[in-house]
């Protein structure tokens, strides 16, 4: 949701545009950090079935938390000096997938 780039559909616009800008103040993190040697990385954990959105059961596409939080912890391993600043899909545990802007 905060690619503006993959942006094939319309709604939940307020929601976008905040992801966005988190994904602005992440690369700007990335070039005043890097000086220090500190890695930054952006990571969609992807479409994950959570109360949050005051479901009770999951919409197609959604995927179980397990498998969102294995994608990610896939994506901060590749998180380093030379990749900071990226935006990354978890992709549910089934290979990072660089996401664009």
């Amino acid at each position: 949701m905060g690619s503006i780039a993959d942006n094939d559909y319309s709604g939940h616009f307020g929601y976008r545009a905040a992801n966005a800008a988190l994904n602005m103040i992440g690369r700007g993190l990335a070039a005043d950090l890097r000086q220090f040697e500190i890695s930054v990385g952006m990571i969609h954990p992807g479409m994950v079935f959570t109360s949050f959105d005051g479901g009770k059961t999951p919409r197609p596409g959604h995927h179980d938390v397990e498998a969102s939080v294995e994608g990610v912890v896939q994506a901060i391993k590749q998180v380093s000096c030379e990749t900071s600043g990226c935006f990354l899909h978890g992709n549910y545990g089934q290979g990072v997938k660089p996401l664009s802007w």
